[in-house]
This record gives structure tokens, C-alpha cells and sequence, in this order.
């Protein structure tokens, strides 16, 4: 029992030691695939050459995008987002917490459904976020949605 005691005692300590401190600042660039999309229309006849010109249309400007996320070290976030297709710059703040490899972003001006989850990668310098989970929140689940993912590394 004694030596169980000490075992959990030094794994408390050492992830308090090595609790990784994700403040400062990130960047990078999203994309975008609309395979899932595509296979949900096939052969239906909606996968017309204007769709096809406007995926690609948003593939090139995510591409193109920068992305940029600041962690504050007392626990609020400022992430600015840059013009997209049809929709203007953007920037969002709100407060931040991260618990074992989620982080999770919550914006000041919205509902708490509204929040961000994003993943820690195993290199521990680059944060993953599906940008369509708020979508998938309100979307009917047999309703095919393109993957947009953003990836930001620590600057």
C-alpha cells in the first residue's frame, strides 16, 4: 500500500512539474475537404461546375489565410481570423482553459454550445481545431459537412 501511495504521489508531482503552458502565441493556416460532401452527392446531379469553382474558390483562401491565437497566462484568449470568401476579418476573445490535451476556447459573446474544443498534438506545439464542430452542433446528423481544419503552432 505504501508503495502505491508513493507511486501516486510522484505521478502528482510530475504533472504538476510538467503541466505544459500553452500561453503565448500561435499560428497557421487552415484546410479544407470537402470529400465527405462529395461523396454524399454523387450521382445526385447538385455537383455542378459553379459548386466545383466554389470549392475551390475556398480551398485557395483558406490556404492563403493566416490565423493567429494568443493564450494570455491569465486564462483569456484574443484569436484573430482573417477575411474569407464572403466574410470579413474577424477577431474573437474570450477565456481559455486546457485540461489533459483539450483546450477549449469559449468566446465571450456566445452561448456556452458555442465553444471551441481543440486538440493538443502529440508534439505538444501544435493545437488542432475542426472549425465545423459548432456546425455539426446544429446540423442534422445525416447532412454531409465539408472538414475544415485549422492547425496553429506555437510562435
Amino acid at each position: 500500500m505504501k508503495k502505491f501511495a508513493g507511486i501516486l504521489a510522484l505521478s502528482v508531482v510530475a504533472s504538476i512539474c510538467f503541466a505544459q503552458d500553452l500561453s503565448g502565441n500561435w499560428q497557421g493556416r487552415a484546410q479544407v475537404d470537402f470529400q465527405p460532401v462529395k461523396t454524399q452527392l454523387r450521382g445526385t446531379g447538385y455537383i455542378t461546375p459553379e459548386l466545383k469553382a466554389k470549392w475551390n474558390a475556398e480551398t485557395k483562401s483558406l490556404s492563403q489565410s493566416q490565423f493567429e491565437l494568443s493564450l494570455r497566462k491569465d486564462g483569456t484568449y484574443t484569436m484573430k481570423m482573417p477575411a474569407f470568401m464572403e466574410m470579413p476579418p474577424r477577431t474573437a476573445t474570450g477565456t481559455w482553459s486546457f485540461a489533459g490535451k483539450v483546450l477549449t476556447l469559449k468566446e465571450a459573446k456566445t452561448q456556452d454550445w458555442a465553444k471551441l474544443e481543440c486538440s493538443l498534438l502529440d508534439d505538444g506545439k501544435s493545437i488542432s481545431i475542426d472549425m465545423m464542430q459548432v456546425a455539426k452542433r446544429l446540423q442534422s446528423s445525416r447532412t454531409a459537412l465539408p472538414k475544415r481544419t485549422l492547425t496553429l503552432t506555437k510562435i
